[in-house]
């Protein structure tokens, strides 16, 4: 929810007009005996510098005054401070003693009024708490369903499975141990291409280095996984998943362990064949001139996720960097065909 826009839509539905006066954006009704007037201060984001209270009760006088000249009439003005959470000592105390100031409490859901502060506005207290405790209300609900949204059926399964073959294999010996694990399924040159154990491809991608290793990718898969779940149905994302592992690990062999006796092993690159599938969804809504998926997946947070996963794996060492880059480039194509094929149906 749109803190801003729902409390400006809430004066406007009570004959408030939205006016620029002296360059700041104030809500305004002219009634016959006096001037109505509501302030609107946003949140500070952080790294913000702090309000400077009395320059803004100063400013807003200025206005009063002008605007009295200019009507002839009375004004009744009221500020409205928004805040994400309860505001600290300095900041309440700025502001206690001035009569035409409230805060709005979003996390709590009420209207903080000081003793020496006006009591009502026009009537509209008791409305406006209520309003207050429906934002709150829904943020909760939303705040809920976006949980309930993160655990898709897929991606659960995707993330027990390894869990368990984590667990099996801890229980079996030391998944730290490079000789253990070639027992048990990882990829290498010369099991792969040599001893032709194909089946390597895929074991490979649910097998992990430890437990950190585990914990890591489990992580990122339960937060980009879900996401390109919703967006494509779970059958099409099994497809994409598992096409795109497969891609990363035929990169690995070809490109990381060819002529060496490394082994390899993990879910990342399936994973970036997520990432690429969701950018290539946010790729076709560019290039479409739509915000079908974007709506949905969130452009600014995919391409933080995905600069700083790949940026990780070219600073960082023992990182499989052809895997990443053939899951990614898997995860691109895979998706590309599995949605066009779907548009066209």
């Amino acid at each position: 929810m749109d803190n801003i826009q729902e409390l400006e839509k809430f004066w406007k539905q009570r004959g408030f007009s939205r006016v620029r006066h002296t360059g700041r954006i104030l809500w305004l009704r002219d009634d016959e005996s006096e001037v109505s007037l509501v302030d609107i201060v946003p949140e500070r984001l952080p790294g913000q510098p702090e309000r400077n209270f009395e320059e803004l009760e100063d400013e807003m006088q200025q206005i009063e005054r002008k605007l009295m000249i200019q009507t002839n009439k009375r004004v009744n003005r009221l500020t409205l401070l928004m805040c994400d959470d309860l505001p600290g000592k300095d900041e309440l105390k700025g502001t206690e003693n001035a009569p035409d100031i409230w805060w709005l409490d979003y996390k709590h859901g009420r209207i903080l009024v000081f003793e020496k502060q006006r009591t009502d506005f026009l009537g509209y207290r008791g409305e406006l708490e209520n309003y207050l405790v429906r934002c709150l209300e829904s943020r909760q609900e939303e705040h809920s369903r976006e949980i309930r949204r993160m655990f898709q059926p897929v991606t659960v399964t995707i993330v027990t499975a390894n869990v368990l073959f984590f667990i099996i294999l801890s229980l079996m010996g030391d998944t730290e141990d490079s000789q253990f694990m070639s027992r048990m399924g990882v990829m290498s040159w010369e099991a792969v291409m040599a001893k032709k154990e194909y089946y390597r491809l895929l074991t490979a991608m649910f097998m992990h280095f430890g437990l950190q290793h585990l914990i890591q990718n489990m992580l990122i898969l339960m937060l980009v996984g879900t996401r390109l779940e919703r967006v494509v149905g779970k059958i099409r994302y099994i497809f994409i998943y598992l096409g795109a592992g497969l891609s990363a690990s035929l990169s690995s062999v070809f490109f990381t362990l060819r002529g060496t006796m490394d082994i390899a092993a993990g879910a990342s690159g399936a994973i970036f064949g997520i990432m690429g599938g969701l950018v290539c969804l946010l790729l076709q809504d560019t290039f479409g001139k739509r915000r079908h998926y974007m709506r949905e997946i969130g452009l600014a947070g995919v391409i933080f996720m995905v600069v700083c996963a790949a940026s990780y794996g070219f600073f960082e060492t023992g990182v499989d960097n052809a895997a990443h880059i053939g899951g990614l480039l898997g995860g691109i194509l895979l998706t590309a065909i599995l949605t066009v094929f779907e548009q066209k149906t």
